[in-house]
């Protein structure tokens, strides 16, 4: 098993097709909290207040534009009103139901740090953690590189 996001079939190796491979949501760790879903998120922003833009903006919160791009693939909407039959294949489905069914959605931290530290020294610190290193020693190699990432 591999925590992964739901682009990384994109880079599967030719040949490979649904019967390889899985998903499944994260499990319920607490009642209290639900069922949880960790992902990333794009943000539409009306930068100048006109009638076309509000316009743009009321139908972008609409399910329509979402469904379109949801049947294109790659992108997994978390409007509650979209379809699931639009997505292009069972996997992505899935991974839409699991999303619109999550009781808890919280964002992915290391896509807020700086590529540097997020892709770079936290992800591997993780590995090197859970591969048996000592925490003191991960988490002080992980502040070298945000002191450096953040100036």
């Amino acid at each position: 098993m591999h925590r992964q996001a739901s682009f990384i079939t994109s880079f599967f190796p030719e040949g490979v097709t649904e019967e390889d491979y899985a998903v499944f949501p994260f499990p319920e760790i607490d009642a209290k909290y639900g069922v949880p879903a960790l992902g990333a998120g794009d943000v539409f922003v009306m930068l100048n207040d006109t009638p076309e833009a509000r316009a743009f903006m009321q139908y972008m919160a609409t399910a329509e534009p979402h469904e379109i791009w949801a049947a294109r693939g790659g992108f997994l909407s978390p409007h509650k009103g979209v379809d699931l039959s639009v997505y292009p294949d069972d996997i992505t489905r899935a991974q839409a139901e699991a999303l619109a069914g999550a009781e808890v959605f919280r964002f992915d931290g290391s896509d807020l740090m700086p590529a540097a530290v997020g892709a770079g020294t936290f992800w591997t610190g993780v590995m090197d953690y859970v591969g048996g290193d000592d925490l003191d020693t991960v988490l002080k190699a992980i502040e070298v590189s945000a002191v450096d990432a953040y100036k």
